[in-house]
């Protein structure tokens, strides 16, 4: 019979019968399987970019661009205001600006995609919309 490690016999268990140690594995193989989950798979309110932008516009996104928009109107739909979303989103910079003003530097990145304020807000997420 092998060793485990000193004078200790190696043991194993039958199919019947439920080892010691069957429990923790099988709650750590879970807690990892949940760790190592695609990010859109934790994400619960993934966003149809495909059905809020024209195509030549989805065609023409990097993956950075995607996931930053994607973020983007998350706020958006999460914030009651363009100033809120924008204060949100730029919190950092605008401390560096002379002139701060959110909600115009939100509105002028959302019209690079060809989206308004409105049309973000109006746009349900894609698991409400099923």
């Amino acid at each position: 019979m092998g060793r485990l490690h000193g004078d200790a016999p190696a043991r194993r268990c039958s199919r019947d019968q439920e080892c010691h140690w069957q429990k923790p594995l099988d709650a750590e193989i879970q807690r990892l399987q949940w760790l190592w989950q695609p990010v859109a798979a934790v994400n619960s309110a993934r966003l149809d970019l495909e059905a809020m932008l024209p195509a030549d516009t989805i065609d023409s996104l990097d993956l950075f661009d995607r996931m930053q928009l994607e973020a983007v109107i998350r706020v958006c739909r999460e914030s009651p205001t363009l100033s809120d979303a924008g204060r949100r989103l730029f919190d950092r910079s605008r401390t560096q600006r002379s002139i701060v003003n959110d909600a115009d530097r939100l509105r002028k990145h959302l019209l690079k995609f060809q989206l308004t304020w409105n049309s973000v807000r109006s746009m349900a997420p894609a698991d409400e919309s099923r």
